[in-house]
């Protein structure tokens, strides 16, 4: 058994440490609170310079934007301003080109033609002279010459003039003519050529 003194100095040791540990734990508890505190004060300091830092950064970024929307609606109306400037410049040179072609006057082959055909009408066979008055200013017609090498192009220019009454003349070389695939040879050239003859 303890003596009372050493009861009492129990006591006192026991309620020196409660007391400590109380104490402990109000510190502890400040020191929680500070923490917390200054943790929120940080996070939001640090969430306050971002969203400024950001803020800041789409200003600039908005500011960039409207710089190059303005420079585009000035290229753009540059440009519609250069083709209109061009679309000018077109109409003028068709209005002096056609100006120029109304001065030029035909060409008249009369008394060549009235010649020719005086010299074809001796000549027999119902084929020759079909074209006679060709270069006689009196006789109006449209005439096309096509230089068409191997008649590539043949179907081509046959499907858009007979849409026409367009007189035309053809060349076509007969390329490779000692083999049996001659462009003379090519049934459709000369599917063609018969075409255009009638």
């Amino acid at each position: 058994m303890l003596s009372e003194e050493e009861s009492s100095e129990l006591f006192r040791t026991i309620s020196e440490i409660k007391k400590n540990g109380i104490e402990s734990e109000v510190i502890e508890r400040k020191f929680r609170t500070i923490r917390i505190i200054f943790s929120i004060g940080f996070f939001t300091f640090l969430g306050t310079v971002s969203a400024l830092t950001l803020t800041n950064k789409i200003f600039k970024l908005e500011a960039t934007v409207e710089k190059q929307t303005l420079h585009i609606t000035d290229l753009e109306e540059t440009l519609t301003s250069l083709r209109l400037e061009e679309q000018q410049k077109e109409e003028e040179l068709l209005k002096f080109k056609s100006d120029l072609y109304e001065t030029i006057p035909d060409g008249d082959l009369s008394d060549q033609v009235a010649q020719n055909k005086t010299n074809l009408e001796t000549l027999a066979g119902s084929e020759i002279g079909k074209n006679i008055n060709r270069g006689n200013t009196r006789f109006k017609e449209i005439a096309l010459t096509f230089d068409l090498g191997t008649g590539e192009d043949l179907k081509l220019i046959y499907e858009y003039l007979s849409q026409f009454p367009i007189k035309i003349t053809l060349f076509v070389s007969n390329e490779n003519p000692a083999l049996k695939n001659g462009s003379f040879f090519s049934n459709t050239n000369l599917y063609y050529l018969k075409n255009y003859r009638n």
